[in-house]
Parts: structure tokens; C-alpha cells; sequence
């Protein structure tokens, strides 16, 4: 499986059972409890039960009844047939019905509600998936699956598991051991070069340079991509200080912000320049990282 991060989930898990699945004492602060505890909404019934939370608001024109006796008795079946649905058929609530349905009825109850089996995709929409966003996508994905009552068995038929993620970034690293000697005073400088094999675009940069010499102060590094961008690390900072062993970072060279979105296989270049006369020194070995996507 690919490296990277998981971004999203979808999940569909396949249930076959011999028997109808039961609607049992189940209680959620995110989905209904069971069918037979949960509230009607009709035009003579209050939507609260037991002091629990209502996952709707009645349809407007419904008679709200905070207590006493309702306009009918919901037992008079012949009263209760006359009663109007305050919100009119159409193939808009039709179709609303359908998607609602789809969602919240049919993992118990099935496409075409008989309660048996479950045959359900679950995204974030509808299971809480979303705790999984971050996770690392390569490895052994588990599903986990339970029967809590009695009587009714079944059996998991097949599932899979579908993730959206970033890939993960690579690495390259390349070094160099130039050991050669810095020019006094000359704008020429020293130049080395390290080949990068590899197709991506630069996302950061570090760079380790180890140079022996005794006034730092006279240096210009330079570390230059294949495109020909270059990057200034050093500018001639740190006075009479002996010897310069340092890694570059964006964060202590900004400039090297320029490079990021560059190609990362070629050539890279590092370039020192000692500026002024008298004190001399050696570029040893340098030391590029580069962090790429494909």
C-alpha cells in the first residue's frame, strides 16, 4: 500500500444475515435509539419522549401540545385517517424522503425495509471517519464486528476499505569531500558540485557546509540549483570567528525559500568566496538534503 496520510474514508462493509436484524435497547447521542422509543411526529403528538432529544423538528403546520388532552384520540383510526399532512406531496419531498431514508433507515432496515442485512457505504457523512484523518494509510486496517443480542445470526460477507491521501514526501541526500583550498581575495572562489538522480519538485532544504579558516567574516556562500536559482547562505557575517561547520535551514537562511517548487534531480551547486585579504582557508565537505514531492 502507498505511504501518506489518510485525507478521507469510505468504508463498505457487507453483512448477510440468516434473520431479520432486531430494532434493541440502543441509545446514541448521534443517531436514533431504537425504532419502537423513538418519536413520532405527527400533527397531534409532541415531539419529545422520555426527556430525550428529538433528532427533528415537526413539519410546519404541526398542532404543538405542551399537555391536557390532544384534538383527537390517536386511537380513533376512522378521526385519525381525516387527519391532513401539513406538508404537501411532491416529487421534491418524495425525493427528499428517499435521501433521508437512505440515511438514516435503510443500515437497519435496507433498501427496501424489510430489516434484514446490511449493505451500507459509510463515509464521513454518516460514521464518524473523520477521527481517522491523519492516520498513516499504509498497514492492516481492522473491522471490527459484534452481535450484542440474541436470536437472530448472521455472518460478514466482504468488505473494503477506500482511502483518499497525500503522499508522503522523499528524501535525497547527497554529500561532498572537495577538501580544496579557498582563493584570497578573489570574487572567483571555489565552486563544488553534487548530482541529484531523482524527478520531483524541491519542497525544503538543508544544507551542512564544514569549512576551516580563521576570519569567516571574509566569506560568500552561495548554493546554487540546477536551474541556475541560487541561494545566498553566507554574506560575509561573524566577524573574525574561526572556522564555519553549519547547517543551513530555511529558518537561518531565508533565501533558500527560493528554492522550493525547483526541480530536485541535477546538479547542485555550492560556491565560496573569500572576499578579503590575508586570512585563508579550505572548503572540507559539504552536505545537501532535499525534501521532494513526485
Amino acid at each position: 500500500m502507498s505511504k501518506g496520510r489518510a485525507r478521507s474514508l469510505l468504508v463498505l462493509a457487507a453483512l448477510l444475515f440468516t434473520g431479520p436484524i432486531g430494532c434493541w435497547e440502543q441509545w446514541s447521542n448521534h443517531w436514533f435509539p431504537q425504532m419502537k422509543w423513538q418519536p413520532a411526529v405527527q400533527a397531534f403528538e409532541r415531539t419529545m419522549h422520555q426527556g430525550r432529544v428529538d433528532p427533528f423538528l415537526p413539519p410546519e403546520g404541526s398542532v404543538p401540545i405542551d399537555g391536557g388532552v390532544a384534538p383527537i384520540d390517536p386511537n380513533d383510526e376512522p378521526a385519525s385517517d381525516l387527519l391532513v399532512n401539513p406538508r404537501p406531496m411532491s416529487l421534491a419531498s418524495l425525493d427528499n424522503g428517499r435521501q433521508k431514508y437512505a440515511i438514516f433507515c435503510s443500515p437497519c432496515h435496507g433498501a427496501g425495509g424489510a430489516g434484514d442485512d446490511i449493505r451500507v457505504t459509510y463515509t464521513r457523512a454518516n460514521a464518524p471517519l473523520a477521527d481517522l484523518e491523519g492516520e498513516e494509510v499504509a498497514g492492516d486496517w481492522t473491522l471490527r464486528v459484534r452481535d450484542l443480542e440474541g436470536r437472530d445470526v448472521g455472518r460478514l460477507n466482504r468488505w473494503f476499505v477506500e482511502a483518499e491521501f497525500a503522499p508522503s514526501d522523499e528524501t535525497l541526500v547527497g554529500e561532498a569531500h572537495p577538501d580544496v583550498e579557498i582563493p584570497d581575495a578573489t570574487s572567483a572562489g571555489v565552486a563544488s558540485t553534487i548530482a541529484i538522480d531523482g524527478e520531483g519538485t524541491v519542497k525544503d532544504v538543508r544544507v551542512r557546509v564544514e569549512i576551516a579558516h580563521t576570519y569567516v567574516g571574509d566569506l560568500h556562500i552561495e548554493l546554487v540549483a540546477p536551474s541556475g536559482q541560487g541561494a545566498v547562505l553566507h554574506n560575509q557575517t561573524g566577524h573574525s570567528s574561526d572556522d564555519l561547520r553549519l547547517t543551513y535551514d530555511r529558518a537561518l537562511a531565508p533565501a533558500l525559500d527560493v528554492l522550493v517548487g525547483e526541480p530536485v534531480g541535477g546538479d547542485w551547486t555550492l560556491r565560496v568566496r573569500d572576499l578579503e585579504r590575508a586570512d585563508v582557508g579550505r572548503l572540507e565537505r559539504w552536505r545537501i538534503e532535499l525534501r521532494y514531492s513526485v
